[in-house]
C-alpha cells in the first residue's frame, strides 16, 4: 500500500507538474498575445494623437490668426477713442484752467482791497494810539501837581480824573 500511495503520489506531482508545464506555456502565450495586442493598440493610438495633435496645430494657428486681426481691430479702435478723449480731456483742462485763473485773479483783486481796507484801518488806529499817548504822557505832571497842590486839593484830583475820562 505505501508503494502504492508513493506511485500514487508521483502520478500525481508528474500530473500537477505537466499541468503548471500547460498553465506556463498558456500563461506566456497570454502574455505574448497580450504584449502583441498592447503594441498594436499603441501604434493604432500614435496615429490618432498624430492626426488629434495635427488638427489641434491647424485649428490653434486658425484661432491665432483671428484672435490677432481682432486684437489689431480693437487696438486701432482703442486708440481711436484714447486720441478723441485725451483731446477732450485737453479742451476740458484749458476750460477748467481758465476758470481757476479768473477765480484767483478775482480772489487776489478782493485780498488786495481787504488789504487796503486793514492798511487804512491800522493808520487810524496808530493815529488814535499816538493821540492816547500824547494825552498819557501829560497824566504824570497832572497827579504831581495835584499832589503838590495845597489849595483844592479834591478839585485838583477832580479835574485830573475828568482828564483821564475824556482820554
Amino acid at each position: 500500500m505505501l508503494a502504492d500511495m508513493n506511485a500514487r503520489q508521483r502520478a500525481l506531482e508528474s500530473e500537477h507538474a505537466d499541468v503548471m508545464r500547460r498553465a506556463r506555456e498558456e500563461a506566456e502565450q497570454l502574455v505574448a498575445q497580450a504584449t502583441a495586442e498592447v503594441e498594436r493598440m499603441r501604434v493604432i493610438d500614435a496615429r490618432r494623437r498624430e492626426k488629434a495633435e495635427q488638427e489641434l496645430d491647424a485649428e490653434i494657428i486658425r484661432l491665432r490668426t483671428d484672435a490677432q486681426f481682432q486684437i489689431d481691430d480693437q487696438l486701432q479702435a482703442t486708440q481711436q477713442e484714447c486720441e478723441k478723449r485725451l483731446g477732450e480731456a485737453k479742451i476740458e483742462a484749458d476750460r477748467r484752467l481758465h476758470v481757476a485763473d479768473e477765480q484767483i485773479e478775482h480772489g487776489l483783486s478782493e485780498a488786495r482791497r481787504t488789504l487796503e481796507e486793514i492798511s487804512q484801518r491800522r493808520v487810524g488806529i496808530l493815529e488814535q494810539l499816538a493821540r492816547i499817548h500824547a494825552q498819557l504822557e501829560n497824566i504824570p505832571a497832572l497827579l504831581e501837581s495835584a499832589r503838590h497842590s495845597e489849595t483844592e486839593p479834591l478839585q485838583s484830583i477832580n479835574g485830573a480824573v475828568a482828564e483821564l475820562r475824556a482820554i
